[in-house]
C-alpha cells in the first residue's frame, strides 16, 4: 500500500481527501411507527436514519440533526452508527491511467480491488477503532457496499459499521466525521504503530469520541414549536416545510440556502419551493398582482368581493387635495401599495388631523406609491388558503399592555419583551401618551393601530369560522388565481353569516403569497395549525407508505 500512497502524492491526488463523500446511518435498537421515507425507515426491530452523501462534514451532521428532530418518536435508545464512505472517482481514473490499464486490467476489477484492499488494511485496525470510540465501544465492523441492481456489482463505498454513537448533539460530531473521512487514505500509506497517533503524525487529530449517555439531545426538541436544529440559517418557515417533508418521506435537497430554495423529490416527481410555500403551483404573474394592493382590489371587485373603497396616489398633492375635499371627516387607513407585513400601515378609527396624515402619508411613501382606504371596523381575520381549502385562520389583535398604575410603559414592555418601534411610539403618541406614560391599573395602552399576526394577540378559529368567511376567502384565492395564499379580512362577527344583503359584515383587505405558517403553530389563544403538511401534500398528494431505498 506504501507504492499506492506514493503514486497518490507524485499525482497530486491529495486534494481529493476532501472530496471523500460520507454516508451516515444511525440505527436505533426497537420498533417504530411511520412512513418508510427517503431517510428514516421502521422495522419491528429498529428505526434507522440515513443522511444524503456528502463530502461537508457540517452538512452532514446539520442534516443529522435536522433529521433526528423531525422524527414523531422521543423515546429512542443510543443508536449503532455506521459511515459509508466514498472515495472519489478521480483517484481510480488517475491511478488507472498510469499502470493498471497497460497491465490489462479492466477498469471496474480495478476499482473493486482497490476497495478490497482498503478494506482488508482497515479491519486489520478494528481494535485500535474501538479504542479511539472509547473503551465500551464494541470492535467495528467493515465491510464492502456495493451498488445495488447493478449486473456487474461495481463496489460503491467502503462501510465502517457497529460504532457507538460519538458525542454531540446529534451522536456525530463533524470532527469525528473528517477523521473518518481521511481513514480510507490514511490506510495507503501502510501505518505501523497505533492508528490514532498516526493520523494526528498525518496532520488529522483525532477527535474526543465517547459514548453518548443517552438518545441524542435533539430529540428533546420540538420542531414545530422551535428552532429546527441543524437548519438555523434557515427561515422558521422553511424549517417547517423541511420537518413536512421529512416526515412524509420525501428527499431533500437545498439548492440555495440564500434564496431559501428547496427541492423536494418523491420518485419521479420533483418540486421546488421558496421561502417554505411559494410553489409553482401558483403562476408567476401571481407575485407581481398579489404585490400591488390596488391590482389586486380590482380583480377582487370584479369578482364582487367586498372591499373598502380606496384611490392609490403617486404624490403628496394630490393626496393633500383630497384629504382637504373630503378625506380629512372620514376614518382612514393609509398604507402602501406594495407593502408587505403590515409595514408603513397607520390606522385611523376616527378621522386623522392634517399633520398626522401627512405623517402617516410619508412613512407609507418609503415604500412607494400610497394607498388610502376607507377604515373598515372589525376583527381582522387571517385566512390560510391551500389548494381550495381554509387550513388555518387566525384572529389578529394588535399588540398592547395592561399598566398597573406603577410601571412605565417602557418597562411594561420590556418585561413583555415588546419592541417600542418607530410605529409603537407613533401610536403611543395619538393616545397622549409616552414612553415615561404610567398607564393606570387595568388601563390598556394600543401600541399598534392596525393587527398582524407576527405580534399581538392571535386565537385560532379555524374550527369557529362561519362557512361563510371561509368561501370568501376562497373566492378572493380563486379570482387572483392562486393556489397557497393568505388572504386577510376585517370581520364584525365571525359568527354571523356574511351575505350579499348583509355586505357590510366583512371587508377582503388584501390577498398575498407565502403566507406565515409559524404564527399558527403558536397561537397566544387555541389550537396549533401545521400548514406545511398541506403544503407538501399539495404538491404530492396525500401521505403515503413509501419503500425504504437501498
Amino acid at each position: 500500500m506504501a507504492t499506492m500512497w506514493q503514486q497518490v502524492v507524485d499525482l497530486g491526488l491529495t486534494p481529493l481527501i476532501a472530496q471523500t463523500r460520507l454516508q451516515v446511518t444511525l440505527t436505533f435498537p426497537g420498533p417504530g411507527e411511520g412512513p418508510q421515507g427517503a431517510y428514516i425507515t421502521h422495522t419491528a426491530t429498529h428505526v434507522t436514519v440515513t443522511t444524503d452523501a456528502s463530502a461537508d462534514t457540517v452538512a452532514l451532521t446539520d442534516q443529522l440533526a435536522a433529521l433526528l428532530a423531525s422524527m414523531p418518536a422521543t423515546a429512542l435508545s443510543v443508536p449503532q452508527v455506521t459511515v459509508a464512505l466514498q472515495l472519489p472517482e478521480g483517484l481510480f481514473e488517475r491511478l488507472y491511467a498510469t499502470g493498471a490499464s497497460a497491465a490489462q486490467v479492466d477498469y471496474l476489477t480495478f476499482r473493486n480491488t482497490l476497495y478490497r484492499q482498503l478494506a482488508v488494511a482497515t479491519a486489520q485496525h478494528r481494535d485500535a477503532l474501538a479504542g479511539a470510540w472509547g473503551s465500551q465501544a464494541a470492535r467495528p465492523e467493515v465491510a464492502l457496499q456495493q451498488v445495488p441492481g447493478h449486473g456487474a456489482r461495481p463496489i460503491a463505498a467502503l462501510r465502517v459499521g457497529q460504532l457507538a454513537a460519538l458525542a454531540g448533539a446529534t451522536g456525530v460530531t463533524p470532527a469525528a466525521l473528517t477523521w473518518l473521512q481521511a481513514l480510507p487514505w490514511f490506510m495507503m500509506t501502510a501505518p505501523s504503530g497505533g492508528l490514532v497517533a498516526g493520523m494526528a503524525a498525518w496532520g488529522v487529530a483525532a477527535p474526543v469520541m465517547t459514548l453518548a449517555s443517552g438518545a441524542p439531545t435533539a430529540l428533546a426538541v420540538d420542531p414545530l414549536v422551535a428552532p429546527l436544529p441543524g437548519a438555523a440559517a434557515l427561515s422558521r418557515e422553511t424549517q417547517l416545510l423541511l420537518i413536512a417533508a421529512y416526515r412524509t418521506g420525501l428527499r431533500v435537497r437545498v439548492l440555495d440556502a440564500d434564496q431559501e430554495l428547496i427541492e423536494l423529490t418523491d420518485g419521479a416527481r420533483v418540486e421546488v419551493v421558496q421561502g417554505g410555500s411559494l410553489t409553482a403551483l401558483d403562476p408567476a404573474v401571481a407575485i407581481a398582482l398579489t404585490d400591488r394592493k390596488q391590482a389586486q382590489k380590482m380583480r377582487l371587485g370584479a369578482a364582487g368581493l367586498p372591499l373598502s373603497r380606496g384611490t392609490v396616489y403617486h404624490t403628496w398633492a394630490a393626496a393633500q387635495a383630497d384629504f382637504k375635499q373630503g378625506l380629512a371627516h372620514k376614518s382612514l387607513v393609509v398604507k402602501p401599495n406594495a407593502g408587505h407585513d403590515g409595514q408603513g400601515v397607520s390606522v385611523f378609527p376616527l378621522p386623522p388631523t392634517a399633520a398626522a396624515f401627512a405623517h402617516a402619508f410619508d412613512v407609507a411613501a418609503t415604500f412607494g406609491d400610497v394607498l388610502v382606504e376607507l377604515f373598515a371596523p372589525g376583527t381582522v381575520v387571517r385566512c390560510v388558503v391551500v389548494a381550495g381549502r381554509v387550513v388555518a385562520a387566525l384572529e389578529c389583535e394588535p399588540p398592547s399592555l395592561v399598566g398597573d398604575g406603577r410601571q412605565t410603559i417602557a418597562a411594561l414592555a420590556q418585561r413583555r419583551g415588546v419592541s417600542l418601534d418607530a410605529d409603537a411610539v407613533a401610536t403611543l403618541a395619538a393616545q397622549g401618551a409616552d414612553e415615561a406614560t404610567v398607564p393606570l391599573r387595568g388601563h390598556e395602552v394600543r401600541l399598534r393601530g392596525h393587527a398582524r399576526v407576527t405580534d399581538g394577540t392571535t386565537i385560532d378559529v379555524t374550527d369557529e369560522l362561519d362557512d361563510s368567511y371561509r368561501n370568501l376567502a376562497l373566492a378572493a384565492a380563486t379570482a387572483l388565481g392562486v393556489q397557497v395564499a393568505a388572504v386577510d379580512m376585517v370581520l364584525v362577527n365571525r359568527y354571523q353569516p356574511w351575505t350579499a344583503e348583509h355586505p357590510e359584515l366583512a371587508k377582503v383587505l388584501s390577498v398575498s403569497l407565502q403566507p406565515r405558517m409559524a404564527p399558527h403553530l403558536t397561537p397566544t389563544i387555541g389550537s396549533p395549525r401545521a400548514v406545511a403538511p398541506s403544503v407538501v401534500a399539495a404538491l404530492f398528494g396525500p401521505t403515503t407508505q413509501k419503500k425504504p431505498e437501498t
